[in-house]
């Protein structure tokens, strides 16, 4: 997605700002166990770990998020400080006013066509 964006995709995420850094941990966007007591459901799953919903980050970063919802997560974290994955998957919910299994799989969708573009290009 960085090389993609820093010569000519333009999909509105900030590829200049964004600095590689060691990232070893899967940050599940929706998280694995909500707190029902708020009224969040666990998602079945095949749609928790969807590609869709995970992204990698350090971490430190991932254990400060833990079972937080994702408009809490984006509230609290910028997404530039993450990776670019999680910057598209918080614009996604940011414009659908929600992220639950429709964008889950949306962004997996988005997801496959951005890798799916790279590697056409890269075989020309």
């Amino acid at each position: 997605m960085w090389y993609q964006e820093t010569h000519g995709a333009n999909r509105g995420i900030k590829a200049t700002d964004f600095e590689f850094k060691y990232r070893n941990s899967v940050e599940h966007f929706y998280p694995q166990n909500p707190n029902a007591d708020e009224g969040h459901e666990k998602l079945p799953p095949e749609e928790l770990n969807n590609f869709g919903n995970l992204c990698i980050m350090a971490r430190g970063h991932n254990s400060l998020r833990s079972n937080l919802m994702p408009d809490a997560k984006i509230k609290e974290f910028k997404a530039t400080d993450q990776s670019l994955k999680f910057e598209l998957m918080q614009k996604l919910a940011e414009n659908d006013g929600i992220w639950y299994i429709d964008q889950i799989n949306k962004h997996s969708q988005q997801m496959k066509d951005i890798l799916s573009e790279f590697v056409e290009k890269d075989d020309k």
